[in-house]
């Protein structure tokens, strides 16, 4: 057929952009006598995107580099210091345009900016000026944008690289080292207007909201390099198509396209509509897009009449080992578009293999856990299914079968799976399977992942605050340690006073929860610098793993702090948590109360016998929350989570002093970079400042007033306080450094 679909490649002016990153890198730019900034390679792709995700950036040029002695306070012994502290302006080439807006960015997962900038309100060339960051300058991707000139300054090139959306960083503040931090966009882009007219190309019911996925289809097939395949109209069913997108918009399934890496239009395709539930098939040298929902009307009956030699081949579907659990994964937008999990299980074919077949399934056009549980639910049954394929030779009407239709036979009701002319005959082999919207639905899937519950706001299961030390701000700053209770738990607002408590105002936020619990251990004063092996403690909500990092093998980022740790009033640099082992839950076992056990595959969470009896046949469906329990046979398990020790932690950081610390004292663990510092006139020196973080979900902020106060009295920043030990012969500055006596 003309127009075959073919694969291709998403990139943009390849041969322009090669030539350009493979400058030297010294060039367009004093970048300075330390390694040059990395740039994307030659045969680098930008991604394409329909819709509103986190992305990355190919980094595209670098170059302007410069540092300044900036001042950090008193040094040793009350003398002057300063730092290095480097810029760069760099050019990060976001998406295939155009790009409609830009909602945030991070940087080391940390929020640099926030907002609604759209393109109608901020056209291409505007520039923006984050504070201690540095300023950008958006350009859209319109194919009629202007040249930068700071971009063709530093690159040789005259271009407004039409199609392009860009962001040009000019002097962005890299701090003491000239390396980047890993930048990340949430950007929205358009779907490409088309000529389906039944339905509406935008999808939203005011929670959730994306593009058709028939609108999104439509793109990859006729939209030109870099949107899609490029077919001729003449090339597709639009009867078919106008009908698919009515049914997305009937059943409410808005999707994000995100093509990354140079994948194919095919790829793009085959993910939507798996996620979407439809075959694209060609027919009469067209493509139909044919629904696979449950039938609404009669379907004709296939008589032995049209069925020709040779007889019916059955075969086992899913061969012996057919999957029984199925783990669906998507990217929640809600949560900053961290990976989530819907799980499901038939327990009837666990119980009689009593083994787990898991099978992992990515939806990649699913952003919202609302919509990824409704396409989990239909998907469950295309893989859990136990079903039979069946081949037919056929003839007469029955050779107008196509794939995605459905017919009954004896076998039971039938689905079109391929249907493929026979060479000189007008006798056509299809392939069909019992069809999966016949099968009843299973009954015990697991109906309560922890991307789609809505827990309820709690208040932080613990929060603290410190001063920050003077070579770390310029004026009186503080920074907040916060444990959220569960994962739905998106930010704290930090509310303070400075009357004893009786009047509270807002002062600043802290959205990055910590990881943490009480630690099972004393610590003394007078332990060595570095404690090798710290406390063990209890995961207090199950969400460690999302927070702490392995810097084993990078001391240098161990040593500066890139994980912090805080006790009481002492903070610590910490290197890595270890998991504690545990035993695996085993079926028809007996169990006492106070044994633990962790489910066969791992989900960061640990389970207490607290009614003592005998385990099931079938590993049952575990809960997420700490504290939730769950039915296993006579037994009764409770929610914990996994317990973690502290490996070489750096005493007595950011100005604290080594101090002891008793059993179940608080610890909370989490990136320096995470941490947003908080300045506020009622955060002056000499203040008792007293703080209440208050926690909010998508749909509740919790009440205030249940909150307890955190109170402390903040101190001067000028650095001329020196610190002295007990015993008179050292001392140590704000800075951390010892001086001895003579």
């Amino acid at each position: 057929m003309a127009g075959t679909l073919t694969l291709f490649v998403i990139g943009v002016g390849l041969s322009i952009l090669a030539g350009l990153l493979l400058r030297p890198k010294g060039g367009g730019g004093n970048l300075g006598e330390d390694t040059p900034t990395t740039l994307a390679t030659r045969g680098s792709y930008v991604p394409l995107l329909i819709g509103k995700r986190k992305i990355g950036h190919v980094f595209g040029w670098a170059g302007f580099r410069r540092s300044i002695q900036r001042s950090s306070g008193g040094g040793k012994k009350g003398g002057g210091g300063s730092q290095t502290v480097w810029f760069e302006s760099g050019w990060h080439l976001l998406c295939a345009g155009a790009a409609t807006g830009l909602y945030e960015i991070r940087a080391n997962n940390k929020v640099i900016w926030s907002g609604t900038m759209t393109s109608d309100t901020t056209p291409s060339g505007t520039t923006t000026t984050i504070a201690n960051v540095g300023s950008f300058t958006i350009f859209w991707g319109e194919l009629d944008q202007q040249p930068y000139d700071l971009l063709v300054q530093g690159t040789g090139i005259r271009s407004g690289w039409p199609g392009l959306c860009y962001i040009y960083w000019r002097d962005y503040e890299l701090g003491g080292s000239p390396t980047w931090p890993t930048l990340e966009y949430t950007v929205k882009a358009l779907c490409l207007s088309q000529t389906l007219e039944d339905s509406n190309r935008e999808i939203t019911d005011g929670t959730s909201e994306g593009f058709n996925p028939a609108h999104l289809a439509f793109v990859l097939l006729r939209g030109g390099f870099p949107y899609g395949a490029g077919l001729a109209l003449d090339d597709i069913d639009e009867t078919t198509i106008e009908s698919f997108g009515e049914l997305m918009e009937s059943e409410h399934l808005p999707m994000h396209l995100l093509g990354e890496s140079g994948v194919a239009v095919s790829e793009l395709m085959q993910s939507l509509l798996a996620d979407a539930g439809a075959f694209l098939v060609q027919h009469d040298n067209r493509l139909l897009v044919e629904a696979m929902r449950a039938p609404t009307e009669n379907t004709p009956f296939l008589i032995d009449d049209v069925i020709t030699p040779p007889d019916a081949e059955r075969q086992v579907w899913r061969g012996h080992k057919a999957t029984n659990r199925l783990i669906f994964s998507f990217l929640n937008e809600i949560e900053n578009y961290r990976s989530f999990d819907i799980q499901s299980q038939d327990a009837a074919d666990l119980e009689a293999r009593n083994a787990s077949v898991p099978e992992e399934i990515q939806m990649g056009f699913i952003t919202h856990p609302v919509v990824a549980k409704q396409v989990a639910n239909r998907r469950e049954q295309e893989n859990l299914s136990q079903t039979i394929a069946v081949r037919f030779t056929v003839l007469r009407g029955a050779a107008l079968l196509r794939a995605g239709k459905i017919f009954r036979h004896s076998f039971g009701q039938m689905r079109v799976l391929s249907a493929k002319p026979v060479h000189d005959s007008p006798r056509v082999e299809i392939e069909a399977i019992v069809d999966v919207y016949s099968v009843p639905s299973i009954e015990d899937v697991q109906d309560t992942p922890l991307a789609t519950v809505l827990f309820d706001v709690e208040n932080d299961l613990a929060f603290s605050f410190f001063q920050l030390p003077p070579e770390d701000t310029t004026s009186v700053a503080i920074v907040v340690f916060r444990i959220p209770a569960h994962s739905e738990i998106r930010s704290g607002s930090i509310y303070g006073s400075i009357d004893a408590g009786t009047n509270f105002r807002f002062i600043g936020q802290q959205v990055a929860g910590a990881g943490g619990g009480q630690i099972e251990s004393a610590i003394g004063a007078s332990t060595d610098d570095i404690i090798v092996t710290g406390p063990i403690f209890e995961d207090a909500n199950g969400l460690l793993d999302f927070v702490a990092s392995d810097l084993t093998g990078d001391d240098a980022g161990w040593q500066a702090g890139t994980q912090v740790a805080l006790i009481n009033e002492e903070v610590f640099y910490v290197k890595s948590v270890s998991v504690q082992s545990e035993t695996s839950w085993v079926a028809s076992t007996a169990k006492s109360l106070t044994d633990f056990v962790i489910p066969l595959v791992s989900n960061g969470f640990r389970y207490e016998c607290t009614t003592a009896g005998t385990t099931d046949t079938v590993e049952p469906i575990w809960p997420r929350k700490v504290g939730d329990t769950v039915t296993d046979g006579t037994a009764v398990w409770t929610c914990a989570g996994r317990r973690y020790q502290l490996n070489d932690m750096i005493r007595a950081r950011k100005g604290t002093t080594a101090a002891a610390h008793a059993i179940n004292d608080w610890v909370y663990l989490i990136a320096q970079d995470s941490l947003q510092p908080i300045t506020d006139p009622l955060v002056a020196a000499g203040n008792t400042l007293c703080i209440k973080s208050v926690p909010e979900t998508n749909n509740e902020i919790a009440d205030i007033s249940t909150i307890t106060q955190v109170c402390k009295l903040l101190d001067s920043v000028d650095g001329s306080t020196l610190l002295a030990t007990d015993t008179g012969d050292i001392i140590v500055t704000h800075l951390g450094e010892k001086i001895a006596i003579s």
